[in-house]
């Protein structure tokens, strides 16, 4: 694999397209300010996982008062526009305890409480993602809700969510024109990409192509839907001369939809033919 892609001198120059930032992205590091909480979110086999929640609560908190039991992780979800959300479930916490402002725990008391969830591939509600029909009306990512009525702790305020290796990667968006015999149809392609920190340098190029399950308008699916952010890391970087370069577009719908539409206004799925005439040219 080292050899092929050396072989491969790929310049990539995205100045001609215009870059875009989410409501919520992810970061390499980030502190809670008071009253606001901060999520964690690993890239595991299975796909996105929250991992832990700090929280900064508006007063110090004695360790031997901090018990996993007491705490309720509400999943919100909330339209766009609106800070108007509903409960839609509710996330397992396996261990709570005094910490740091990165969730490190320490034996003393602190503002800050750190709460671990159920990170496993069966683990319900674990995705910050929202991901369901008609979800392009909603937030791209969950809110939550920390409370616990011993401590007298309520907080609803997410400041935002940390992968160091997500925040790695950069994003923009494509616009074309999607054509077939009856209309035109205007489509954004949102796509990340990642590229060396080597001025001057030629680099090789994975263009990466994701599953159904990442189809949507959220790069961050791609990222930590199919672990890509594994190929940004320094391990996979030093099988190359100088780092390589990662591409991943991120189709809004399908790869295999055609231009034509049913009655309902649904684009027909075309499967591949491998054996097809067209496919050996």
């Amino acid at each position: 694999m080292k050899q092929i892609f050396q072989k491969i001198g790929v310049s990539l120059f995205f100045c001609s397209l215009c870059f875009f930032s989410f409501s919520q992205g992810f970061v390499s590091s980030l502190e809670p300010e008071l009253n606001q909480s901060v999520v964690y979110v690993s890239s595991c086999d299975w796909g996105p996982c929250i991992e832990k929640i700090v929280v900064n609560t508006s007063g110090t908190i004695l360790p031997n008062r901090v018990r996993a039991e007491d705490f309720k992780v509400s999943q919100i979800l909330y339209p766009k526009d609106s800070n108007i959300g509903v409960t839609k479930s509710t996330l397992s916490v396996t261990d709570a305890f005094t910490s740091d402002s990165k969730g490190n725990k320490i034996s003393t008391h602190s503002n800050y409480i750190t709460i671990l969830t159920d990170v496993h591939p069966e683990a319900e509600n674990s995705s910050p993602f929202v991901s369901f029909a008609l979800s392009t009306r909603f937030s791209p990512f969950y809110g939550y809700k920390i409370s616990n009525s011993e401590l007298n702790i309520s907080i609803s305020k997410v400041k935002g969510y940390v992968n160091a290796d997500v925040a790695k990667f950069s994003h923009s968006k494509y616009e074309y024109t999607l054509s077939n015999e009856d209309e035109e149809e205007s489509v954004t392609l949102n796509y990340s990409f990642y590229i060396p920190e080597s001025e001057g340098k030629k680099f090789p190029l994975i263009l990466w192509f994701h599953g159904m399950g990442e189809s949507g308008t959220n790069p961050y699916q791609v990222l930590l839907g199919t672990k890509l952010t594994s190929l940004a890391t320094e391990k996979i970087q030093s099988y190359f001369e100088d780092g390589c370069a990662i591409l991943a577009p991120q189709c809004p719908t399908g790869w295999l939809e055609s231009t034509k539409k049913s009655s309902l206004g649904v684009r027909y799925w075309t499967p591949v033919d491998k054996d097809s005439v067209k496919n050996k040219i």
